[in-house]
């Protein structure tokens, strides 16, 4: 009788088990659960176009898109991968108690710690440390910037004899600007000091070949760094009034100020552009020696703390698809090449990383970061090429001519 009743028993399981699948796909389908995306589901046109070209770079001939898009996991928490760098070094060398430093060719959307170790004369030496700066989240933007300096504080010295006579015009604006002042007799001045360049808000200008008894009338000229202008009124210089002598100031110094460090007093980050820049004070006369290093990138849980009418960060619609692990810029443009193409092994090359400093333009086809930033994409293609080496352009010298066709041959 067991017998006689297997065929229908199979029948009856296997009946159940299509009903068991059908069933699960059914839930599946009603709870949504779809199996997840491939890069070359959305990017198929990309994958063709570069797959069948004559050079292929190998990851995006096997199709491993993940290999260079895609950070590898690290030891930190969420989406936050450790990326601890060899920290960067900017030093300026002269003495002044205020400093405008540029780090140029950031990662917008990564932190990094700054460290800004100032040394005066005497070797004294402190260091002042800015932690977790992310230079899409700066809020001192000076990019596009139309405000002009405001002049302050305009005092004037006493008219000195030495071998000629001489004054010394002081002022201060409320931003770091450079200046000069413009001297003479009524409104056409026609002398003017020299230009201090270095960008600071107390400036200082000595009026030189002044002459006894004549009344100069002299005004004060400030440039910010967005070049907005800014002029004072017209002021009054008599040299009726002089002292015989220059006087000499006791520059004898103390025991206090020898152990006085030069402490940094203000250190502002701002934006120009693509790059970060840094206004240093201190408290007395020193060299600037920056290091930044990149911590990690900018991780979810930063970009959640944000609040909602920040929530995009200024991202592109490309980056906010992405997972927060999709590697953007400076990180694939330049640092993921020198992976595989060190510079030990890859020899001389262009360089990276800068931006044309004469006024000459790069093509529009030749892509570029923000502030027209070269990079290894600038003279290659990331996917695949007509040509070797991946080159946009013939690799002779019709790629060096796009940019530098005005150079001898």
């Amino acid at each position: 009788m067991i017998f006689e009743r297997l065929p229908a028993m199979r029948m009856f399981l296997l009946c159940n088990i299509i009903g068991c699948v059908v069933f699960c796909a059914s839930l599946a389908s009603a709870m949504q659960i779809k199996k997840p995306k491939s890069c070359i589901s959305c990017h198929e046109d990309t994958y063709k176009r570069g797959g069948n070209l004559p050079y292929v770079h190998s990851s995006f001939a096997n199709k491993d898109c993940e290999k260079c898009h895609i950070k590898p996991e690290g030891t930190g928490s969420g989406s936050a991968w450790s990326v601890r760098n060899r920290p960067e070094v900017i030093s300026r060398s002269d003495y002044l108690l205020e400093h405008i430093i540029f780090l140029r060719g950031l990662d917008k959307d990564a932190v990094y710690d700054i460290d800004i170790i100032s040394r005066d004369m005497s070797g004294g030496q402190t260091t002042t440390k800015l932690k977790d700066v992310v230079l899409s989240q700066v809020r001192n933007i000076k990019t596009g910037d139309r405000t002009p300096p405001v002049i302050s504080g305009v005092r004037s010295g006493p008219v000195t004899k030495g071998i000629f006579l001489t004054a010394v015009i002081e002022w201060d604006t409320d931003e770091p600007t450079t200046g000069f002042v413009e001297y003479g007799f009524a409104a056409e001045y026609g002398n003017r000091t020299a230009i201090d360049g270095a960008l600071s808000r107390h400036h200082e200008a000595s009026l030189s070949g002044l002459e006894q008894g004549k009344v100069y009338d002299y005004r004060i000229l400030a440039e910010d760094i967005s070049e907005n202008r800014s002029v004072s009124t017209n002021l009054v210089l008599d040299t009726a009034t002089i002292v015989s002598e220059a006087p000499s100031p006791d520059r004898s110094v103390t025991k206090w100020e020898v152990k006085q460090k030069p402490t940094v007093k203000r250190a502002e980050v701002f934006v120009l552009d693509s790059d970060l820049g840094l206004h240093v004070a201190t408290a007395k006369a020193a060299d600037v020696t920056v290091e930044y290093t990149k911590i990690r990138d900018f991780s979810t849980k930063d970009r959640e703390s944000l609040s909602v009418s920040r929530k995009d960060d200024g991202l592109s619609k490309k980056e906010r698809l992405h997972k927060p692990g999709f590697r953007t810029r400076k990180e694939l443009c330049i640092d993921l090449c020198y992976e595989c193409h060190p510079p030990a092994i890859l020899g001389v090359s262009h360089p990276v990383g800068i931006s044309p400093k004469d006024g000459r333009k790069i093509p529009k086809d030749m892509p570029t970061l923000e502030g027209s930033v070269i990079t290894c994409v600038t003279c290659h293609w990331g996917h695949g090429s007509n040509l070797r080496y991946l080159a946009r352009g013939k690799p002779d010298k019709a790629i060096c001519d796009s940019c530098h066709s005005d150079y001898a041959r």
